[in-house]
């Protein structure tokens, strides 16, 4: 009697325990009806446990048989993509043969039994062991949801391919724990299937993090457009500022000019001269941009670029011979504004610093060399272009977004070295490509 009113208790527990994973993961479809749900599901499970108590007394492969009932109760009463359902009913059952396996192990330890011996009915082993695998699945639960709350991203085929990890595993842990009551043919062909089962999970771990890296190096691509966005956007706020600026100056110089002329018609020669020399005097200091081109964007940041060599002590020269067309606003300022950061970098470490820009377009071809001092022999030294700088999680970027536009235009990248002091850097972009 004892017996059965602690398998009624274990298993009411275990049904709480599993419907309210379920509900924590995937939420009810309305939460009006979520008491509701928790009795559905936890009646459902626990009329399947009791029944399943009088068929045998440790349950294997025959625990997919619930599966159906607790994947039925999660499509038709919870909330989440067919996929986030399907992913947490397996990691669910995952976690129950794993707790069982776990908790029995840690107890065959100690008795130095058998793991089926173990969980024989009517034991105080069995006691033991059921009340361990029910603490066992609460803290692996508990971490399931955890990384649940932590993982806001789900990719949906990445989830489907991790779901067989845990459904591969239940069949090699069950086969494990009944081999030993087999006939020797039996145990050698379990023991095969375990084998492959263990060589597929690894197969599968591969895939994932094959696609753990596409998706991590996707949202770093994101993270460099967003900066570069942000950086352009700064920029754009300065090239209006600048406009407006120049557009005042203008509507005062014409007003100057008029007076001027007022002036020296009258014959008030020195008071003009007077007012000429002050105007002068005042507008000194003003922006002369240097590099004029048919992009006021471009034009802004290759002036920017001049003035920061010039605050630097390096000597840059920028030629921008045709017009600039065929390449997207953003796409030319990134290329151009990392292509300069590199070269300023590279040659402010010199004793003689010297950058030269050159801007080609030709037909259907855009062409951009840009030569920089080096310190020493770059291609012989560091062959791959790696950023030298210490913190490398937080820079190398630059390189990389380079060479992404390049690739967005089938052009092409080449670095050559010119004796060991001057590299120069050539790309070529086919402005019919985007």
């Amino acid at each position: 009697m004892t017996y059965m009113v602690f398998e009624t208790l274990i298993n009411l527990c275990q049904s709480i325990i599993v419907t309210a994973f379920l509900i924590k993961c995937l939420h009810s479809k309305r939460k009006d009806k979520e008491r509701v749900n928790y009795i559905i599901g936890v009646l459902g499970t626990f009329i399947y446990l009791e029944i399943s108590n009088y068929v045998v007394f440790f349950e294997s492969v025959g625990i997919y048989a619930y599966m159906i009932f607790s994947l039925i109760f999660s499509f038709a009463l919870l909330s989440g993509t067919a996929i986030e359902k399907i992913f947490y009913n397996i990691l669910m059952l995952c976690s129950l043969v794993g707790a069982s396996l776990l908790g029995g192990g840690i107890v065959s330890l100690f008795t130095q039994r058998d793991y089926l011996d173990v969980v024989a009915i009517n034991t105080s082993r069995r006691y033991i062991t059921v009340i361990l695998v029910q603490i066992i699945l609460i803290l692996i639960f508990g971490v399931v949801i955890k990384f649940k709350n932590v993982q806001k991203d789900n990719d949906g085929k990445y989830m489907i391919v991790m779901t067989f990890i845990p459904a591969v595993s239940v069949i090699i842990c069950c086969l494990i724990v009944y081999r030993a009551d087999k006939s020797y043919e039996i145990n050698v062909l379990y023991t095969y299937i375990a084998v492959i089962g263990v060589i597929i999970v690894n197969i599968i771990s591969l895939i994932l993090l094959k696609m753990e890296q596409k998706i991590y190096d996707q949202k770093l691509k994101q993270q460099i457009m967003i900066s570069a966005y942000q950086q352009k956007e700064k920029d754009i706020e300065t090239i209006l500022d600048m406009q407006k600026q120049g557009s005042k100056q203008r509507h005062e110089f014409k007003n100057i000019i008029i007076l001027m002329k007022e002036l020296i018609h009258d014959g008030n020669y020195e008071y003009a001269e007077q007012i000429l020399d002050r105007y002068v005097l005042e507008h000194s200091t003003t922006y002369s941009p240097e590099i004029v081109s048919n992009n006021i964007v471009i034009n802004y940041l290759l002036n920017r670029k001049l003035n920061q060599c010039k605050d630097c002590g390096i000597d840059m020269s920028c030629y921008v011979l045709g017009n600039i067309s065929g390449v997207d606003d953003m796409d030319m300022y990134i290329l151009l504004e990392n292509l300069c950061d590199n070269a300023i970098e590279a040659s402010e470490k010199c004793d003689n610093p010297v950058i030269q820009l050159q801007i080609l377009p030709e037909g259907k071809k855009l062409y951009i060399e840009i030569g920089n001092s080096t310190k020493e022999n770059v291609l012989k030294n560091n062959p791959d272009m790696n950023t030298t700088k210490e913190d490398t999680g937080s820079h190398g970027f630059g390189l990389m977004n380079v060479r992404d536009i390049i690739e967005k235009y089938e052009g092409k990248l080449n670095y050559e070295q010119q004796g060991d002091n001057y590299l120069l850097c050539k790309a070529e972009l086919n402005t019919i490509c985007q």
